[in-house]
């Protein structure tokens, strides 16, 4: 299953900077999430933000976070580093623990479709989420 919306970059497109954007990057972890999910009720006991923010910080320790990494599908290794991907999927494998209830295995950033348009700042973002049968979960080590 998944969705898709059309998105634009925020950044400028034709300024090149020292530190490598989020769209430049390879095979490096660019953000975590939570394997389990996390309720929204258990976040609004206290009705104040900084309540929901130091329960969240406080047990970050105890909960599992799963790394997201990006990855560039060029399998030429015709794009320029530099240069703007034009389709973004977020690629999410889950268990379906139970009828309500899904963990999240895993998570990547595709990044593909790469080309130098830099006046042009849209780009098609793409949520997949995939659920893994008993023989992926193993493979997985889930």
């Amino acid at each position: 299953d998944y969705a898709s919306s059309v998105c634009h970059y925020e950044e400028k497109l034709g300024l090149v900077r020292l530190k490598r954007r989020w769209y430049e990057a390879s095979d490096v972890v660019l953000f975590h999430m939570t394997a389990d999910p996390y309720p929204y009720e258990s976040f609004v006991e206290g009705n104040l933000i900084s309540d929901v923010q130091s329960a969240f910080e406080s047990s970050l320790g105890a909960i599992s976070l799963l790394p997201v990494p990006v990855v560039r599908d060029d399998p030429d290794g015709l794009a320029d580093p530099h240069s703007v991907p034009r389709l973004v999927k977020f690629v999410i494998e889950y268990q379906q623990v139970d009828s309500y209830q899904k963990k999240l295995i895993t998570a990547q950033l595709e990044l593909s479709q790469f080309d130098d348009r830099v006046e042009d700042p849209e780009y098609r973002l793409r949520i997949e989420s995939r659920v893994l049968n008993y023989i992926d979960l193993l493979n997985r080590f889930a």
